[in-house]
């Protein structure tokens, strides 16, 4: 998704993400998704923005073409030590102690230092949520 690998996603990088499924972006609603981020729009940030625009795609479905992107070697799985890095990058909006500790709470799909992706996904798009939103409230 950031093509040009700065850590952060532009409204380029959304346009051409949009465009690999098949659909064309507004400016004017890129535009939007960028301001609504308080700062450089990050991998954590970008979960939640692009979810809640892309219709007629799942959300879970979105969220994990986004993890399965450090899944370099396409096993199903990533580095927890690179999951922990994605939620806690300092650009954009990173996760706070708090909301790290309530996905730990849930109960992660973790052995052995390896995230099973599928199963981390539907964690957090279903029961992790709830913990999730506990830590913020």
């Amino acid at each position: 998704m950031d093509q040009n690998k700065d850590g952060t996603i532009d409204k380029s990088d959304l346009k051409d993400l949009y465009a690999s499924l098949g659909q064309i972006a507004n400016d004017s609603v890129l535009d939007e998704m960028l301001k609504e981020s308080s700062g450089p729009l990050n991998f954590t940030g970008f979960l939640t923005l692009f979810g809640d625009r892309l219709t007629g795609t799942d959300p879970e479905e979105t969220i994990l073409g986004a993890f399965q992107m450090f899944d370099h070697l396409n096993t199903g799985f990533m580095p927890e030590a690179e999951l922990l890095r994605v939620l806690k990058n300092p650009r954009g909006e990173p996760f706070e102690e708090n909301e790290i500790k309530a996905i730990y709470k849930g109960n992660p799909p973790i052995t052995d230092g390896k995230v099973d992706i599928k199963a981390f996904v539907k964690m957090i798009t279903t029961g992790g949520q709830d913990e999730l939103n506990k830590a913020n409230a």
